[in-house]
């Protein structure tokens, strides 16, 4: 909870920071960014971006800010990968479409994937998130969870037992288990994303 807090203060020092150093009147109000950094909304934990993974939630963009060879290491289905050493608003702006999608930001941890998070948020963007923890967390719940004690909690079974559904749905193995609500359908293979900019209108030539 403490270095939360205390990372939490240095992303705060960055919005007031790249705010100050900015003159565009359409970028929100840094009071406002501050306070909804304070929020756990902007959170999504890894259980739930598996199941948007799983289930193939068109409505949802990933977007992976770590380097390039991590990301070409090991990546999460279907995630773009636009490192953070590439961001910049002129990227973000026409790589990003948050009118169409509810955009999903993740790196190692939650350092860079806050940061940008926040670089969006500042153009508008509402539909944000940041996969809590990032990858290492991912990884962690989902690829090695770790089995409960027989005296353990029905949630905490159950929290086990979807982990264990995930692992075997993106390892490849098994889909099948004993209890019926984390049965996961078979992995579909389909091909890599390749990032795609947006669309820009040419304005009309000729006098008025």
């Amino acid at each position: 909870m403490f270095q939360r807090v205390l990372f939490l203060l240095c992303i705060c020092g960055f919005v007031f920071v790249s705010c100050s150093q900015k003159s565009n009147s359409e970028s929100i109000d840094p009071q406002k960014i501050a306070l909804e950094l304070q929020s756990d909304k902007r959170y999504l934990s890894t259980e739930q971006v598996s199941d948007i993974i799983i289930n193939e939630d068109p409505s949802y963009q990933m977007i992976d800010v770590r380097p390039s060879d991590e990301f070409q290491d090991f990546s999460l289905p279907g995630a773009i990968n636009i490192p953070w050493s590439e961001i910049s608003e002129s990227t973000l702006k026409e790589s990003l479409d948050c009118e169409k999608y509810n955009i999903i930001f993740y790196s190692n941890n939650d350092v860079l994937s806050e940061r940008a998070w926040y670089l969006n948020r500042q153009l508008g963007c509402k539909s944000g998130y940041v996969m809590d923890g990032g990858l290492n967390k991912w990884i962690k719940n989902i690829l090695q969870p770790v089995k409960p004690s027989e005296t353990a909690a029905t949630e905490e079974q159950e929290l086990y037992q979807y982990r264990i559904a995930a692992r075997n749905y993106f390892t490849g193995l098994s889909s099948e288990l004993e209890l019926e609500p984390y049965i996961l359908p078979v992995k579909k293979k389909t091909p890599p994303k390749v990032l795609k900019k947006k669309k820009v209108e040419e304005e009309e030539e000729g006098c008025s």
